[in-house]
């Protein structure tokens, strides 16, 4: 799942995060899967910037 979640962007609706499971808001910082030429499972999936910036802190 971590790689194909790579572009960074905005949310542009409410959801949850598919990491956390915490809440987004509408403008929170996100990453979305990566497009291709057909559609997947996960494109409606967002995951909070900040539940990747906790997992990626020194001794996590």
């Amino acid at each position: 799942m971590a790689n194909s979640f790579g572009y960074g962007g905005v949310a542009t609706c409410a959801g949850l995060c598919a990491m956390s499971g915490q809440p987004v808001n509408r403008g929170d910082r996100v990453y979305r899967p990566r497009q291709g030429k057909s559609r997947t499972s996960n494109a409606c999936a967002v995951i909070l910037a900040a539940a990747i910036e906790i997992e990626a802190r020194p001794g996590r």
